[in-house]
């Protein structure tokens, strides 16, 4: 620390300085002294009070230390180093939220730390807060990618959120840049495992080992337990706090496991370690009380602390009569919404603020920790029914309930969104449809929260009567169960009041459910009355739903009345395959007008193929006939009807309008729908539905900040609307939002695990976004698990075919083209497989075949154009290279880009006086690299090239102008003409002079540039290093050369010197890799522009880099370079050799297997021995 003197006393800063000097020696007294001799001179000098403050908390005296660090924060608004010390001090004390405000207030003043950041996750941790805790560890990551912890939290948080693809990818990203790692392997799997993919799961784990790692045991142990393999993922717990005893994680997950398993009394020892983490704020210890450990009590108060959600206290409040049967009275401090029920209850007085009991309180205990007492052995919990509805209540809600025999049924789609489990455990409404078409049932929302507004606007066919928005709290809910035959809920709270009310209630669960139902079992020893539907692995929630109306169906024909014999028979008919026809016919004119029996029959109808019969017993019923129709694809026919019908006024408006809306976008006239939409919103400003198809109307027309509004008010209201997610998905792609489209088609996936669509999406968007090994999880869990699609195992293909898993590639593009062989590009992509492969003959002749039918066919000529410049065919190579040029998006295509340009394209004649404007393309190596022929143009040209390269091309002196492409339609007026840079060989017709005219056609002016003595003082050889390129380039994988797989090349050659020229995300995998980290000199932080790095590149002995514009630009310069190229190498780097036409300073490295990188390395490292033998020192 340095102290600028200002106007302070001198005597003031000779003690600071000699106790700056006493501190950093670690002589506190001594230091202490010095800076209160400060103080006392002047106690408002601020660097005096907070070296004390901080040599306090050094020497642990907390509260004086914080005395002064606040003191100082809170006079000097930009002081950091107070509240960073702050942070540190409440952080160690877990005071979460201390620390979390004084760590945001130093971001706020320095957003470059990335050691606050990576506290601020921490605290986020602690907390649960798992937005937070993506959002601080990504930045602490981006800027320290080997912070502590960091990416294990991050990937473990965007899969507890259910973003489970950019889990794996941040997984894959880290597994690569270290060069495979079984804890990023291991997280990998974790993510898929969150989302169902099991058997993809299973084969990463499989993969991945590192038995002496508690954090590899801990997060390989998640993932087995989100596979459902719980005995095992219980083991790797076991190991992982044997190797480190107080691994809280590792305790409380092996807890929850064991009680999974039924094996309470060890499990609820270890769900006891919950309190040694921050995020366990379930409970404090007041006033010094005890724990309550089951001992029997004389008439004590036991304070009772509510923890976690409303259902565990309906849950464990079976457990009060057992305190009071020892003796003891439950105090017992609740929430605000679920007090009233409890006051009602026997067994506990109830309070909402345990601070103003004012009781002589002997014992306290958290609410769960009463499993330990009185649940280690499941089959003695207290099962009677242990809440009662209020009887003012029952009897006020009575008269909601019309006096007949229908079966009265509950429904619950969803829990609080906040839950951590939430994207698992909740389903939209329209989930529950099929409940509709039962006939004999009434349904009751009892949903509260944000999605209640979806019971307003029920499927069509489903009539739901909404009581939602007039409950007030549970004691209002119990009321209404009370009155009910059934409750079908998905894991809330509800389940549970109804279970300790004794009702009959099926729970509908997740694969992966919450610890207290168990497993597989379809029962539940904490409520005798309940029911448990589970998804079993790779199902989603219409698998569950299908079974609940199966069985609900039984029930209703067991019952003996509330069911019309005519539907009786139908419904027994249909289970025993009988025949259905007749009993149809049979059905009383008076059944058929009651909508609730159409919604049974019309879906009867629909899967039977009796829609034509049913027609003609609906002659007045128009929204149905149109309906019955458009099941049949007369879509046509129903629109018609539907139209006639709102101009009548007894007609259900509403019914009408959203029918008409779907048969609009069935029948792709996506035009007519904002219209439509915009009407029905006038007169149904709530309906959720109209909002959606306003959404595609937009969406359809190119509106997509439109549309994106559109979904998100869908999705306030129904979040797990699978396809409005994934709607908004491609509005959010369209509009270049990329981490957040990926979301959204996570989220369509995690609302739908059985949705075709939505994992297509996510696998495809994956592979747009070159998250290739990601990309093919997802994507061969889609085809393999899901009803096939062709596009789906084509782009399966794809993802292969870039990792080089060249004959599975192969095997999908058959596969898909034997499912669909007028599937856009098939063949072109099965030709290249089979090329790719070394079966070129059959590649040709599969492209010629695409040829014979599309002559102008861009991607088989360019296919063919590959082939034929990789093995010297120049004059069909460069003539069909034309090709390129007519690929749809090709932004290269200056005719495309400007369609109303006045230029005509130049033909190769002489320029006679034209001027033309000469255009790079593609990217910065192909310009580097073809600038040699635009100097065999005799007249007035003008290159334009990428901003980058200008400086280094406007240095050389060429013989035309060089010009900035971004500004072209600024050199447009003054051309004549144009042509791209690429198509000079073939306009030129050069066929195999390709040669430059001079080796160092490249050789800038750099005796007057800044960095030319960059390396000057280091002797010996000098070595340029660049292991990857351009990210976005498709073929990048295969390119690109991780830097792990050079790091015993580096560490075996401390003689060279070698400089790393490396730029962009790639740089960072160094920081994986310290070792190496410290062999590496980076000048890539002084590289500005090409200039710069031709200048580094001159004072090099050598440059040895994958397939980059690097390796283009200092062989052009006739530096020495080698080449790493993988088996299936760019096409102007040929076959075979060492040797290229290109460059005569290339020598050219290539992988013997394709990704074999280590190999090659080997090979390069022989060869640089004999460039500098072992013998040589730096």
């Amino acid at each position: 620390m340095s102290f600028t003197p200002m106007e302070i006393n001198p005597k003031l800063l000779e003690h600071l300085r000699a106790g700056h000097q006493h501190h950093l020696a670690g002589q506190f007294d001594e230091a202490e002294t010095q800076y209160r001799a400060a103080i006392a001179i002047d106690s408002t000098v601020v660097e005096a009070r907070f070296l004390l403050g901080s040599l306090m908390l050094q020497t642990e005296r907390g509260d004086e230390a914080c005395e002064l660090l606040t003191a100082v924060a809170e006079s000097v608004p930009g002081h950091i180093g107070s509240r960073y010390n702050l942070g540190l001090y409440y952080f160690e004390h877990q005071d979460w939220n201390q620390a979390r405000k004084y760590f945001q207030e130093v971001d706020s003043l320095d957003s470059t730390r990335w050691d606050v950041v990576h506290k601020l996750g921490l605290c986020a941790y602690e907390q649960n807060r798992a937005p937070e805790i993506i959002q601080y560890m990504h930045r602490c990551v981006q800027m320290n990618p080997t912070a502590p912890n960091a990416k294990v939290l991050l990937t473990s948080a965007l899969s507890e959120s259910g973003r489970f693809a950019a889990s794996a990818r941040y997984a894959s990203e880290w597994n690569y840049a270290v060069g495979g790692s079984a804890t990023a392997r291991v997280q990998f799997a974790r993510a898929l495992a969150r989302a169902g993919m099991s058997a993809q799961s299973d084969r990463l784990l499989a993969e991945a080992r590192d038995p002496d790692s508690s954090s590899f045991l801990f997060v390989s142990g998640y993932a087995l337990q989100a596979s459902g393999r719980l005995q095992e993922a219980c083991d790797n717990y076991r190991r992982a706090v044997e190797l480190e005893p107080d691994f809280v994680a590792a305790h409380l997950n092996r807890g929850m496991v064991l009680l999974t398993l039924g094996q309470m009394e060890e499990g609820w020892r270890e769900f006891d370690w919950r309190f040694r983490r921050g995020a366990s704020q379930h409970y404090a210890v007041k006033q010094g009380w005890p724990e309550w450990d089951g001992r029997q009590l004389d008439g004590d108060d036991v304070l009772v602390h509510s923890e976690q959600g409303f259902g565990d206290v309906i849950q464990f409040m079976r457990f009060f009569h057992l305190i009071e049967e020892r003796g003891g009275r439950v105090i017992f401090d609740s929430y605000p919404d679920v007090l009233q029920l409890l006051k009602t209850q026997k067994g506990a007085e109830v309070r909402d603020v345990p601070e103003t009991f004012n009781l002589d309180i002997k014992w306290q205990i958290p609410l769960l920790n009463l499993g330990k007492l009185f649940a280690v052995d499941l089959d003695c919990l207290p099962t009677d029914p242990y809440v009662n509805a209020s009887p003012a209540l029952v009897e006020k809600w009575a008269g909601r309930f019309p006096a007949d025999d229908s079966l009265r049924v509950g429904l619950v789609w969803s829990g609080n969104p906040a839950h951590a489990n939430d994207h698992n455990r909740s389903m939209a409404l329209k989930e529950l449809a099929p409940l509709g078409g039962l006939p004999g049932l009434s349904l009751y929302a009892l949903q509260k929260g944000v999605t209640e507004g979806q019971s307003r606007f029920a499927p069509i066919g489903m009539t739901v009567v909404d009581l939602s928005s007039e409950i007030q709290d549970f004691s209002d809910t119990a009321a209404i169960i009370e009155q009910l035959d059934l409750v079908i809920c998905v894991d809330t709270s509800v389940a549970h009041l109804a279970g300790a009310m004794g009702k009959p209630v099926w729970l509908l669960l997740p694969a992966f459910n919450d610890w207290r139902w168990l497993e597989h079992i379809e029962n539940s020893p904490w409520y005798p009355s309940m029911r448990v539907f589970r998804q079993q692995r790779g199902e989603g929630w219409g698998d569950v739903v299908e079974r609940v109306t199966d069985a609900l169906a039984e029930q209703l024909l067991a019952r003996p009345k509330g069911l019309a014999e005519p539907f009786r028979r139908l419904m027994v008919a249909e289970q025993d395959g009988g025949e259905l026809g007749e009993l149809l016919e049979a059905v009383p004119d008076e059944l058929l007008q009651a909508p609730k029996s159409l919604h049974f029959l019309v879906p009867l109808a629909i899967r039977h193929q009796l829609t034509a019969q049913l027609e003609a017993r609906l002659p007045d019923q128009s929204f149905w006939r149109g309906w019955l129709g458009k099941s049949r694809g007369e879509a046509g026919q129903a629109i018609a009807l539907w139209r006639d019908l709102l101009a009548q006024p007894q007609a259900d408006e509403l019914l009408v309008r959203r029918a008409l809306c779907e048969a609009l976008w069935t029948l792709g006239q996506a035009s007519e729908l904002p219209s439509l939409a915009q009407q029905s919103l006038q007169r149904y400003p709530d309906c959720h539905e109209f909002h959606y198809w306003l959404g595609q109307g937009l969406r359809a027309s190119g509106a997509w900040a439109e549309a994106e509004a559109c979904y998100r008010q869908v999705l306030a209201i129904a979040p797990r609307w699978a396809e409005a997610r994934i709607n908004l998905g491609l509005c959010l792609w369209r509009m270049e939002q990329r981490d957040e489209a990926l979301a959204q088609f996570e989220y369509g996936a995690m609302c739908n695990r059985r949705h075709p669509l939505a994992w297509f999406y996510v696998g495809w968007y994956l592979y747009e976004l070159q998250c290739f090994q990601v990309a093919e999880q997802v994507l061969d869990y889609a085809v393999t698990a899901l009803p096939a699609q062709a596009r789906t195992r084509f782009w399966l293909g794809c993802c292969r075919q870039r990792l080089g898993k060249l004959e599975e590639a192969f095997a999908d593009f058959q596969q898909a083209f034997e499912a669909d062989p007028a599937l856009a590009d098939i063949k072109y992509h099965l030709a290249m497989a089979a090329g790719e492969m070394g079966d070129w003959p059959r590649a040709e002749v599969l492209l010629r075949e695409i040829l014979s039918q599309q002559a102008g066919n861009a991607l088989a000529n360019i296919g063919l154009a590959v082939r034929q410049l990789r093995t010297g065919n120049w004059s069909e190579g460069w003539a069909r290279w034309e090709s390129r040029l007519q690929l749809q998006g090709n932004v290269d295509n200056f005719a495309e880009r400007f369609p109303g340009n006045p230029l005509p394209r130049w033909d190769g004649s002489p320029l006679a006086g034209r001027h033309l404007l000469l255009l790079a393309e593609q990217g910065m190596g192909d310009t580097l690299q073809f600038l040699r022929f635009a100097q065999r143009i005799e007249g007035h040209v003008t290159l334009a090239v990428q901003d980058s390269l200008c400086p280094l091309l406007q240095s050389l002196g060429l013989p035309f102008e060089v010009a900035p492409l971004s500004p072209m339609v600024e050199l447009m007026p003054a051309a004549d003409c144009y042509v791209e840079l690429m198509s000079l060989p073939h306009l030129l017709n050069l066929q195999g002079q390709v040669a430059p005219v001079r080796a160092d056609y490249i050789a800038p002016p750099l005796q007057d540039h800044p960095l030319r003595d960059l390396l000057a003082e280091y002797s010996g050889l000098k070595v340029g290093l660049v292991w990857a390129g351009n990210a976005k380039f498709t073929d990048a994988l295969r390119r690109h050369c991780p830097l792990a797989a050079l790091a015993d090349l580096i560490r075996q050659n401390p003689s060279v010197h070698w400089i790393s020229l490396q730029k962009d995300a790639a740089s960072n995998q160094a920081m994986y890799l310290p070792e190496v980290a410290e062999q590496l000199l980076n000048v890539a932080p002084e590289i500005n522009d090409w200039l710069d790095t031709a200048c580094i590149v001159s004072q090099l002995d050598l440059v040895l880099t994958v397939d980059t514009a690097v390796a283009h630009l200092a062989a052009a310069m006739n530096k020495p370079v080698w080449l790493l190229v993988s088996t299936l190498p760019d096409w102007r780097w040929g076959e075979e050799g060492e040797q290229c036409d290109w460059y005569p300073s290339v020598r050219i490295f290539r992988q013997s297997q394709l990704g074999d990188w280590p190999e090659l390395a080997n090979r390069v490292g022989a060869a640089l021995a004999e460039l500098c033998p072992p013998e040589a020192v730096k």
